[in-house]
């Protein structure tokens, strides 16, 4: 017969395994689908396989052509991969939020070994519309341009215009730049200069500055990235300047 003290003492231990359990079962389950950061510089997909288990990968662009590159099997909510030290894996963890998945490392640094010396892939990845992914945004800029070249400049209008309003949290600066830039132009043909240099506004400061000024602030791989931007926009204000 067990006594007082071993009845106690399984009770104990079935609350605790108990709230082992509930806590395990209650960490959201990372789910599926295909995540962007804000300004499109991450790129994280999430696949589950015909057992059920989830694998990731992630692309993600830093500052002078650097970026990193990294993928595996999601296990919980978190990932282990080989790393420079054996004994110091690196672990990426994915906590689901409402806005999407926040992606991030442990421990410090231990994730390095996937990533050039100006990147990393730690932050919030969110679930984009399907219009403001990358690759749609890009189809969406080279329709814009047929119809342009078919002179249907107000359906091309339309197009830039929507993809600048409506995906503005995912536009990275360069590829807004070449919206703005490809906007401006349209408008000029459609006679609308004053809404050719509003489109062009948040582009006007760089544009008066000198290349070598630009040059100053950025590395030189995104700066040569960059210049034609500017450039185009020196260009296409100079077009709609001093216009009714």
């Amino acid at each position: 017969m067990l006594t007082r003290q071993t009845r106690i003492t399984a009770f104990i231990l079935v609350l605790l395994t108990g709230g082992v359990c509930f806590a395990q079962s209650s960490a959201p389950a990372v789910p599926a689908g295909e995540f962007v950061t804000e300004k499109s510089w991450g790129l994280l997909i999430v696949k589950s396989d015909k057992q059920g288990k989830l694998h990731f990968s992630i692309e993600a662009a830093g500052d002078n052509g650097h970026g990193c590159s990294l993928e595996g099997a999601i296990k919980g909510n978190s990932a282990v991969l080989e790393a420079d030290e054996p004994s110091k894996p690196c672990t990426v963890k994915f906590v689901p939020t409402k806005d999407g998945i926040q992606v991030s490392s442990v421990p410090e640094f231990s994730c390095n070994f996937y990533c050039g010396m100006r990147a990393s892939f730690e932050g919030l990845y969110l679930r984009a519309p399907a219009a403001c992914r990358v690759d749609a945004m890009d189809k969406t800029r080279g329709a814009a341009r047929k119809q342009y070249d078919r002179k249907a400049y107000a359906e091309a209008r339309v197009l830039l215009d929507t993809t600048l309003k409506d995906c503005q949290r995912f536009l990275g600066h360069v590829t807004e730049g070449w919206y703005r830039n490809d906007l401006a132009v349209t408008l000029h043909k459609l006679k609308d200069y004053s809404a050719c240099r509003e489109a062009l506004q948040p582009l006007a400061a760089d544009a008066a500055r000198r290349d070598a000024q630009i040059r100053e602030d950025y590395a030189p791989t995104d700066a040569e990235i960059y210049l034609p931007v500017v450039r185009a926009a020196r260009t296409n204000l100079k077009l709609c300047a001093a216009r009714p």
